[in-house]
Order: structure tokens, then sequence, then C-alpha cells
């Protein structure tokens, strides 16, 4: 979940998405079971297979259904950075093209998008790295205190490449990439 204030039963209970979502599904569809409290205090294991109702219900239920005590996610290996491509774009349907070429494109991890005007805007793709594509590639920070808001960084950085129109490519701390703001 890119969000620091987050948690795991959050996750769960509110339905979070973000920019892998197109990937591997909301955070609530990477749960394999949850362990919940339910009013009575009964404690129940819910999963597919188990309680499937309880399991299928209480997804995004905001904890309405029971507390929940424990869940069991699914994982993928992490890596130091995201290798972070800004893409211009000039039009929402540019935009969306843009975006159904990211999720076709199997290398593509995280995608998602900024509009600053109706005929400005930036689709941002990534993938888990640890080293990058290039040697010496920038690295990005967003989460100190002096760092640009994201969507400022991406709006600057599309503005003062050298060739406006291509992609800039840079290399973003993981915990920077899912925090950034």
């Amino acid at each position: 979940m890119e969000f620091p204030g987050i948690t795991t039963g959050g996750g769960w209970n509110g339905t979070s998405g973000e920019s892998s979502s197109f990937r591997h599904g909301y955070f609530d569809q990477t749960i394999n079971n949850v362990e919940m409290v339910l009013p009575d205090g009964t404690i129940i294991n819910a999963n597919k297979d188990s309680h499937s109702d309880l399991f299928h219900g209480s997804a995004s239920a905001v904890g309405t259904l029971g507390v929940t005590t424990l869940v069991e996610l699914q994982l993928i290996d992490a890596a130091t950075y995201v290798e972070l491509t800004y893409h211009p774009v000039k039009s929402i349907d540019e935009g969306v093209q843009k975006i159904r070429d990211a999720v076709a494109d199997k290398t593509v991890q995280y995608c998602d998008g900024v509009m600053f005007a109706e005929d400005s805007a930036v689709i941002c793709t990534g993938h888990l790295t640890n080293t990058g594509s290039k040697p010496n590639m920038h690295v990005q920070r967003f989460t100190r205190a002096h760092d640009d808001w994201f969507y400022i960084h991406a709006q600057k950085a599309v503005k003062s490449h050298p060739s406006p129109e291509a992609p800039l490519t840079e290399l973003v701390p993981i915990v920077d990439y899912f925090f950034r703001c």
C-alpha cells in the first residue's frame, strides 16, 4: 500500500488500491486468510474455502463484521529501487493509450498518472530493480522534508527534460516510491 499510515488491517478493511493494483488486484485481493473476532467473541479464520461469505464480505466492510486480528497475505520480493519512467502526454486520450500500453507490457509493475492541465499530464511506469538499467542513473527521493512533492517533481522533470516529448527515467528508492506524496 502506498501510504505510510495504512495498516495491513486497514488495507483489508478499507480496500486499498495503488499503482500495482492493475497487476495484483486491490490489497484485499492479495489476502489468503484472515482471522477475525466476531461481535459475539468467536474467533474465526476465514478464507476462500472456509467461511468464504465472511471472507469476501468483510473485505472493505470497514470492520463492521468483526475485528481483524491476523492476516496471511501474498508477497513479492522487494528491491532497492523502482526504476520510474515519466511519459509526458498532451491529452486524456493519449494518457489512456499510454496506460493501455503499460498494462500490456509485462515488465511494467507500477503504473499511474497525474493530470496537470487539460493538455499536460504524465503517465508513470516502473519496475523493481537493485541497480537500474543504465550506469549512474539519477536517484530521486520524496520522503525527506525538503524533497518536492511527487506531482511537483514529475511536472518539473518533464518540463525541464532536454527533450520534453521524450520519457525521462530515474531511480526512486522503494520506500520513497511507496510513500511519495
